[in-house]
């Protein structure tokens, strides 16, 4: 566990069930028991993830910090959204000047809990069976008052810089599996960049696409920076040389351990085992050329 985890844990200790469902309607009466019937995630019309309440997410906000670090970025004045209509499906938006704008958006996260059922497992040691996952569909974290710079190029997907937070935000949301009493924080990554900022916590449930991920790191990071790589697979511009075709990224499903029964699958001789012998029939590199006619087409220059 990171001291930074840590930190959070003991702050997150201090935060009570009133404090973190603060202004809700006084018949609201939610128990954790209520948060899954016959399997399927139950949520509050009011409660996002069936928890937390406006009040309450910008009082966790202020107490881990997040409002400091965002200030010192020129964010402030913070506006919080909720919207919890589709009890399936969450939508949290954090906005900066109060202003609900595309151009003031600082935090925009789509999720909802959900049954997994693992279709690739470890057969012969650790069949996953069903578990209980917070499954963040979507997740941005941007700052749209900064400028992207030939240092600090555009990404993927990206419309504005991101925040710099990413390892504050990952520590926050395995506090909140654990306050879910979920087994687990999914997310699929629909981009290279987005699985590598990931992977600090999240591994791959199939082990090959976790030795695919290690595998690039390993074969190109030397050689090139961050935003290359991720445009180099964004325009199928790496190179599979043992299968002799170019790449194409797939997302597929990545996932933080909360409990200890998702943790032993990782740690798991076995995973592990697969995990390396794949990584050794793989071997990549970047097709330079073909990378920078297709930036030149797209106006982009790294």
């Amino acid at each position: 566990m990171s001291r930074l985890e840590k930190r959070f844990r003991r702050i997150a200790q201090k935060l009570t069930h009133l404090e973190i469902q603060a202004g809700l309607s006084n018949d609201i009466d939610l128990t954790l028991d209520d948060l899954f019937a016959d399997g399927r995630p139950i949520q509050s019309s009011e409660l996002f993830l069936g928890k937390y309440s406006r009040d309450g997410i910008a009082l966790i906000i202020k107490r881990f910090g997040f409002d400091r670090l965002l200030k010192r970025r020129g964010l402030g004045h913070l506006d919080i959204v909720c919207d919890t209509s589709d009890p399936y499906r969450h939508l949290l938006r954090i906005y900066h000047n109060k202003r609900h704008t595309a151009e003031n958006l600082v935090c925009e996260l789509v999720a909802h809990q959900d049954v997994l059922r693992v279709k690739n497992t470890l057969e012969s040691t650790y069949p996953f069976g069903a578990i209980k996952v917070v499954n963040i569909e979507w997740m941005t974290l941007q700052n749209p008052t900064a400028k992207f710079t030939p240092t600090r190029p555009p990404l993927p997907g990206q419309q504005y810089p991101g925040l710099g937070i990413g390892d504050e935000v990952l520590a926050l949301l395995i506090i909140m599996g654990r306050h879910l009493q979920v087994d687990g924080l999914l997310n699929v990554p629909q981009y290279y960049h987005t699985a590598l900022m990931f992977s600090k916590r999240f591994n791959f449930i199939n082990p090959q696409m976790q030795a695919t991920v290690q595998t690039i790191t390993r074969d190109l990071w030397k050689r090139h920076r961050l935003a290359t790589i991720a445009w180099a697979i964004y325009f199928e511009c790496l190179y599979d040389e043992v299968r002799e075709k170019y790449f194409v990224w797939e997302p597929e499903e990545q996932l933080i351990p909360v409990t200890s029964l998702v943790r032993r699958y990782f740690q798991s001789r076995e995973y592990i085992t697969r995990v390396e012998s794949a990584m050794e029939g793989m071997k990549f590199r970047l097709d330079e050329e073909k990378l920078t006619t297709n930036l030149k087409k797209s106006g982009l220059n790294l």
